[in-house]
């Protein structure tokens, strides 16, 4: 009976799922492909080079093993980055998403949403002082940036 390469990788892994923490199978083995058979060596695919040396180094002994058993014959197991998935487009992983589409909303809508706040109470209007500059300092800054400092603001005081 001979096996492909996918299958007889496909059983390697499994092997080793049963052997190997279930965190370490997924971040290093499940990953991977198998490429090729060739003689007596199988080549598996891994998704970068770090990948592969990590695997080289770790797991190829023990798979080599399992091979060995699963085929009744030796054969050496091999990692190398696959050079299908260098071609593949990366995707950054911190970009920044599109920025939403604003809808513009009435003026009517806009003044019913408003909060029932006096129109006298502005900075404009606002007496700063020295008992109070640091106050009048905190308000201005989270009116700049609302939700985002200051947030909320709570501001006590003897009157």
């Amino acid at each position: 009976m001979s096996l492909t390469p996918v299958e007889l990788w496909d059983r390697l892994r499994n092997r080793a799922r049963q052997v190997l923490p279930e965190q370490t199978y997924k971040t290093w083995l499940e990953p991977t492909e198998a490429l090729s058979v060739e003689g007596d060596t199988l080549t598996i695919g891994a998704p970068d080079q770090f990948s592969a040396d990590w695997n080289e180094s770790k797991h190829a002994d023990m798979l080599t093993g399992f091979a060995g058993v699963a085929l009744g014959h030796p054969i050496t197991v091999r990692f190398k980055v696959q050079e299908e998935r260098l071609k593949r487009p990366q995707i950054d992983m911190f970009a920044q998403p599109a920025p939403a589409p604003v809808v513009a909303t009435p003026a009517r809508q806009q003044q019913r949403l408003s909060t029932p706040l006096s129109p006298r109470y502005t900075f404009d209007q606002f007496v700063v002082g020295k008992s109070n500059e640091v106050a009048a300092a905190a308000a201005q800054a989270a009116a700049a940036a609302p939700g985002k400092v200051y947030n909320p603001l709570f501001i006590y005081g003897d009157t």
